[in-house]
């Protein structure tokens, strides 16, 4: 890797960021990100789940409710996924964009809310400071035209409008989860190891002469 960076954030230009020391990817470790974010296990168990939910509609009506079906169903949105992080590596590549999302971590939570939307439209430059996401825009916009060549559905700008704005939505859902979810996970654990044990909890009191 690069060596590391010290990094201040101007709120009028970028998100409100912790001072932390960056270090920025290198091509390689980029395309590993977008690798892991285009077919790693969570995404193969969301692939599924959504094709599960097309099947039960019989969305798209044209490719049937078999079992083959389901399958191309799979297939279909995994090569939603693999043009999207192709795309979007490929524009990181020319703009030296960070995929990575930088939690906040400390702050309000509507602060943190409030970075975490505005981290949706700002990515890290591997310099250390921030610019607009290109990729994001690009890949999540684009998707939804170039996977159409193989969607036997009726097309429209307006629905490649929508299918990059969903796509945008998730990915504020994405940051949110990022920036919030270790902190849920934390005070879960927390509290899970404050539980009585279960026998000890329905056991009945000792008698006391």
């Amino acid at each position: 890797m690069s060596s590391s960076v010290s990094s201040s954030v101007s709120t009028s230009a970028a998100p409100v960021d912790p001072l932390l020391t960056y270090t920025p990817l290198d091509l390689k470790q980029k395309y590993l990100f977008s690798l892991y974010a285009m077919a790693g296990p969570t995404q193969w168990i969301g692939f599924a789940v959504h094709a599960a939910m097309d099947q039960a509609e019989k969305t798209p009506v044209a490719w049937g409710s078999g079992m083959d079906s389901f399958g191309v169903r799979m297939a279909n949105h995994f090569g939603r996924s693999f043009l999207r992080e192709n795309i979007a590596f490929g524009v990181r590549a020319l703009d030296h964009e960070d995929p990575r999302y930088f939690r906040m971590e400390k702050g309000t939570f509507w602060n943190r809310t409030r970075y975490a939307l505005n981290s949706t439209f700002l990515a890290r430059r591997d310099d250390g400071g921030w610019m607009p996401a290109y990729s994001r825009f690009i890949s999540d916009y684009a998707t939804p035209f170039i996977s159409s060549t193989w969607d036997p559905q009726k097309f429209t700008v307006a629905h490649g409008i929508r299918g990059g704005s969903l796509g945008i939505g998730m990915g504020f859902g994405s940051n949110l989860f990022s920036e919030f979810g270790p902190d849920l996970k934390k005070r879960f654990w927390k509290r899970s190891r404050h539980m009585p044990d279960s026998a000890a909890a329905i056991a009945p009191a000792p008698n006391v002469p």
